[in-house]
């Protein structure tokens, strides 16, 4: 029996660019849902609109719940209605027609006993000028074992998803992807990215600026994300430190060294300063119940979902 696909969109005040995605992803699985975070009453309009025209279901949020609350929202529908796989994306990524069948066929090349459940595609990102996994791509083989993949472009198993548990909402941006891949591991699940280059997608407005006469590229980040990259970086790190202290330590040098890049080369470096000093402090008191979004743009609406199991979805 073919197994049921699905797909998870989740936008943020969606431009009207978004409808390329809309309209290339519902192409090519079986039902879409369109999960909204608080836009305003005429952006969810045109987006029930430009929805409806593409067959897609909406979930609208009255405010912004976080992309983690946004795709437990979305996979808890579509694993309700009995679909095996769901394919999560961001608005702004732009998927090739065939993502769907290329990602299915990358994990069907691996020993049926150890195909991952979940398969990221490899893609290019235009604000870097690069393909995030090149070695993937140099590879021979169909798929590469990875630590983890970003969250859009992901084709994720709902059964893993029930036995590992939803996204953690309490990190509501940064590392969700990160964290959800280590969970997975630690359950025995596999994560791939695929070898063929199947979107396109920007981490952050890069600009390449100049030290000492070296270019330099700086990711330009909203002060405001600065604390949720500091602080839930540092999270996955204390969770990590004894499992995998390789990555945590290398992963401790290269933040480091990206804040004092921020921080050196970029505009706002006091209230930068100010978001990662107080993303340290929290992490170091394990605290993830506050959000200074609700200060920078409006009530945001945080679940404390952490993702301990079974029996929520």
């Amino acid at each position: 029996m073919t197994e049921r696909i699905g797909a998870v969109v989740v936008t943020y005040h969606a431009p009207p660019a978004s409808e390329a995605t809309i309209e290339a992803v519902s192409s090519q699985v079986e039902r879409l849902v369109v999960v909204d975070n608080g836009s305003d009453p005429t952006e969810q309009a045109w987006l029930r609109a430009t929805a409806a025209r593409y067959g897609a279901q909406v979930i609208a949020n009255a405010t912004n719940r976080g992309i983690a609350a946004a795709l437990n929202q979305g996979v808890c529908r579509l694993a309700d209605e009995g679909f095996a796989w769901v394919l999560l994306f961001d608005q702004d990524s732009r998927p090739v027609t065939d993502l769907v069948e290329r990602l299915l066929g990358a994990r069907a090349s691996a020993p049926e006993s150890d195909r991952p459940a979940l398969v990221g595609a490899n893609f290019f990102d235009p604000g870097k000028g690069e393909v995030q996994d090149p070695a993937a791509l140099a590879g021979s083989e169909p798929l590469r074992r990875v630590e983890s993949v970003i969250t859009s472009g992901t084709l994720l198993s709902t059964e893993a998803y029930r036995l590992v548990g939803p996204f953690r909402e309490d990190f509501f941006i940064d590392y969700v992807d990160l964290e959800y891949c280590f969970r997975l591991r630690r359950h025995g699940y596999g994560v791939a990215i695929s070898r063929d280059v199947l979107m396109t997608h920007t981490l952050g407005a890069y600009r390449t600026r100049w030290l000492w006469r070296v270019p330099v590229r700086t990711s330009n980040h909203a002060a405001v994300r600065h604390y949720f990259i500091t602080r839930n970086h540092l999270l996955v790190f204390r969770q990590q430190l004894w499992a995998q202290p390789r990555w945590a330590l290398v992963s401790l040098c290269n933040r480091v060294r990206i804040m004092g890049l921020t921080l050196l080369l970029e505009p706002e470096r006091r209230r930068k300063l100010g978001y990662i000093a107080a993303g340290v402090l929290d992490a170091i008191r394990a605290r993830t119940d506050r959000n200074p979004l609700v200060d920078a743009v409006g009530p945001v609406e945080v679940s404390g979902a952490r993702g301990q199991g079974s029996g929520w979805c």
